[in-house]
């Protein structure tokens, strides 16, 4: 079946799937059934997707038949509720080329700032200083491994953004980058750095012994490991005689066996 593309849309539909899934059609939320929801979050995310894969993933407890007469029902609720959200061309749905898709602008910012974060404008930079999971509450395998994936990019790119904003003098700022890696994932020492790193920057030494000292408990409580040595290092300079060798438990025997005199 062919299809004739679809005109402009005067006020074109806004999704967000970033801290929960809403659906805006200009200043109207639009409500729709759960089923329907994950219908347009799986093709947004992909921005085109087939039908029959659809139907499979949307629905996989039960049989063909059944998953694709769900698919059509899904497909009369939203195109009723939002027209121009979903277009149809044979047997592919994808995303209206006019709607907003926050994770998408989210997501190619944060590849910019991983190709090259000192060409990124700082108004760019300021734009995506959040913890917002994608889709939170969701535990459909589509969705936690593209809530994985997104993680590791926006993790990768805050806490570039956290250096590029102390670089440019802006240390508030880079603080709400480095939390928010933080938030993303606590036990991940490079987010825990960036925080120390940003009080280092304001010349805030107690305030960094404090944050290592505190990820220093939970990294030894959750998984028995010390803080990296490069880390370690890092605050021994701030403030000398924090960090000192751990002597041995016993002394190591001579060589040959000898006693040492």
């Amino acid at each position: 079946m062919s299809t004739t593309p679809a005109a402009p849309l005067r006020d074109p539909p806004a999704v967000r799937l970033l801290g929960g899934f809403q659906l805006w059609h200009g200043a109207r939320d639009v409500v729709l059934p759960p089923a329907a929801q994950r219908l347009v979050a799986r093709v947004a995310l992909l921005r085109r997707h087939a039908r029959a894969v659809l139907a499979g993933e949307l629905w996989p407890d039960v049989g063909e038949t059944r998953a694709h007469a769900n698919l059509r029902t899904c497909l009369w609720q939203v195109r009723r509720a939002c027209p121009g959200l979903l277009v149809q061309g044979g047997d592919v749905l994808t995303i209206g080329a006019d709607v907003d898709v926050d994770v998408h602008r989210a997501q190619a910012l944060a590849l910019d700032v991983l190709r090259d974060a000192g060409a990124v404008p700082t108004d760019a930079l300021l734009t995506n200083l959040h913890a917002l999971e994608l889709l939170p509450g969701w535990y459909e395998d589509w969705v936690l491994a593209e809530r994985e994936r997104d993680r590791q990019l926006r993790l990768h790119a805050l806490e570039l953004s956290a250096h590029e904003l102390v670089r440019r003098g802006l240390p508030g700022a880079a603080m709400l980058a480095a939390l928010a890696a933080v938030q993303l994932e606590p036990l991940r020492e490079s987010a825990q750095r960036a925080v120390i790193e940003v009080h280092l920057s304001e010349g805030n030494v107690a305030e960094a012994l404090d944050r290592y000292r505190s990820y220093r408990t939970t990294i030894l409580a959750e998984v028995g490991l010390e803080p990296t040595l490069s880390l370690q290092q890092m605050l021994g300079v701030a403030a000398p005689g924090l960090v000192r060798p751990r002597p041995l438990e016993r002394p190591l025997a001579p060589p040959n066996g000898h006693r040492a005199r």
